[in-house]
């Protein structure tokens, strides 16, 4: 179901995409921080809820009735997952540029959209463009730089083919750009995040732009879309991962390695991983003899799978964690 008043502005330059779901405690930061831009253009805001179970419905629909020339909400009738939700929310943009930030993350400058925009006026041939960050850790309420390739700039597939660039809350681009990201490839294949492959190919496309300047705060929750806490969801991220991967060599062959065996592999090792970290030495034992041309880390593992004794002491002195 899609909510959008009459008044809704007709023709935004930007715009903002929040995805959320479950995050009654955070969204109305993010929202507020949004709607606090200072810029002399009109933007919306396209706000995706994905069908959860606290009060974070409600909560934006209030903004929306609050806020009707700038808000559009897009409330699912069932959990799609992150991956469809924001690929409808794509859909859903009218705007020159897009921009991005998670329902549990915020921007803390209310120039970010109009240093953004000033960049792509100045800079025509960019085509994405991000700025500096803070990560702010809630259990102890601590603030730290965030440091994702920090001053990348130019072309920068050579770094954006290993991992996303650019931090979700930090970013703006040209709409054009989607012509070359395949969504329901990203949905049929059960990708687990949609920052990595679009940035990726996007970066074979347009250079990207750096803003030195911190405009946004990168929320690392326990138990986030990223940040899984159980070992099953876990593993359904680190999957949904390596089938981005395993794509993007698809895409970009002899630029980008990966195949089935380095894919299984990948599973295999974080499956190790969680077993050393239990003290499960019957599964680490099983695991470790499955994986196919061990690397040198994964063969000094093997040595603490031969005896049970060896296992433990290795665990209780923390030399195995220092290879995982």
């Amino acid at each position: 179901m899609i909510i959008a008043d009459n008044l809704l502005c007709e023709r935004p330059l930007v715009s903002i995409v929040v995805l959320t779901y479950n995050q009654e405690n955070y969204i109305s930061q993010t929202i507020d921080s949004i709607l606090s831009q200072k810029c002399d253009f009109d933007f919306e805001l396209i706000i995706g809820e994905d069908c959860g179970t606290d009060q974070t419905r409600s909560i934006c629909i209030q903004y929306q009735k609050d806020n009707p020339a700038r808000i559009k909400l897009l409330l699912h009738d069932f959990n799609g997952g992150l991956i469809r939700n924001f690929s409808e929310l794509m859909s859903l943009c009218r705007g020159k540029y897009i921009a991005h930030c998670a329902g549990d993350d915020y921007w803390c400058d209310d120039l970010k959209l109009k240093k953004q925009i000033d960049f792509f006026n100045e800079n025509p041939d960019y085509g994405f463009v991000r700025t500096g960050f803070y990560c702010l850790y809630p259990e102890t309420n601590i603030l730290k730089i965030g440091t994702t390739h920090s001053d990348a700039a130019g072309e920068v597939f050579q770094i954006a083919k290993y991992g996303p660039v650019a931090a979700s809350a930090t970013i703006c681009f040209k709409k054009e750009l989607l012509q070359y990201v395949d969504f329901d490839e990203f949905i049929n294949r059960r990708f687990s995040i949609e920052d990595y492959p679009m940035q990726a190919i996007m970066s074979k496309h347009t250079k990207f732009g750096y803003i030195p300047d911190i405009t946004a705060v990168f929320r690392q929750t326990k138990n986030s879309g990223s940040r899984p806490s159980n070992y099953r969801s876990q593993m359904v991220y680190f999957k949904g991962y390596i089938a981005a991967k395993l794509y993007l060599s698809e895409l970009f062959p002899g630029e980008i390695e990966c195949d089935e065996r380095i894919a299984r592999n990948f599973l295999l090792h974080k499956e190790l991983k969680y077993a050393f970290e239990n003290l499960n030495y019957k599964q680490a034992r099983q695991i470790i003899r499955k994986i196919e041309n061990p690397t040198e880390k994964e063969k000094k593992l093997l040595r603490f799978t031969n005896n049970v004794v060896v296992f433990y002491l290795g665990s209780f002195y923390r030399k195995i964690m220092k290879l995982l």
